[in-house]
């Protein structure tokens, strides 16, 4: 695991481009947890890992980006490890996640006079991506199907998406919703959430004002 990190980080670290790190699913099946795989990443020159929400959620923090004084911290981001899977479908963010985020949220608030814009991070995507794209007919010209909770359903990018953008895989979110996306709208400080995890997609949609990105 170790020989791989460093192989899939040589490209950042021989350049000395700082970076951070999101798991995902495929991490839990390494033979190694994530914990253990964060010692491995921060001894890399230029990984940047917050104090996580406790020590075996290692993928679980903040980090602020400062101006150029490094004095006056100007934008946020969360980084959320979104778990893996059960018998029962992707596991969603947990309760104590959210928790921890809205203390998060405010210890941020407490130190620096005000909320902070902020970007999230997470592998697996919330179940909210459904609401920010087009129902369609399964005959709708570039729709894709649904599956689990949503089979039979047909999904495909609003008109507001650029030419660039594209959809070709159905969203893969945890069938339950613990309540990540409510918890986001509360202060109106997250702009935009981020995912990976489906291999065909990319593309930004808008859900309640914030936008939800995805990549390969």
């Amino acid at each position: 695991v170790e020989k791989l990190i460093n192989e899939i980080t040589r490209p950042l670290t021989s350049r000395g481009i700082p970076f951070t790190v999101t798991y995902g699913n495929h991490d839990k099946q390494s033979g190694i947890s994530n914990a253990e795989q964060a010692k491995i990443y921060e001894k890399l020159p230029g990984c940047i890992l917050g104090k996580p929400r406790y020590e075996e959620d290692r993928g679980t923090f903040s980090l602020q980006i400062y101006d150029h004084s490094g004095e006056k911290a100007l934008f946020n981001l969360y980084l959320i490890d979104s778990n893996g899977m059960t018998r029962d479908g992707y596991e969603p963010v947990s309760k104590e996640q959210i928790e921890w985020y809205r203390c998060e949220r405010e210890r941020i608030k407490e130190e620096f006079g005000s909320y902070l814009p902020s970007f999230v991070f997470q592998h697996i995507p919330i179940p909210e991506v459904f609401c920010a794209l087009e129902r369609v007919s399964r005959r709708a010209k570039g729709a894709i199907p649904s599956f689990r909770s949503n089979a039979g359903k047909y999904y495909k990018l609003p008109e507001s998406c650029k030419d660039a953008e594209f959809f070709r895989e159905a969203v893969a979110p945890p069938d339950k919703n613990n309540g990540e996306f409510d918890a986001f709208l509360e202060k109106g400080e997250v702009l935009g959430i981020f995912f990976g995890h489906d291999h065909m997609n990319s593309f930004v949609v808008s859900y309640k004002g914030i936008d939800l990105g995805y990549t390969q």
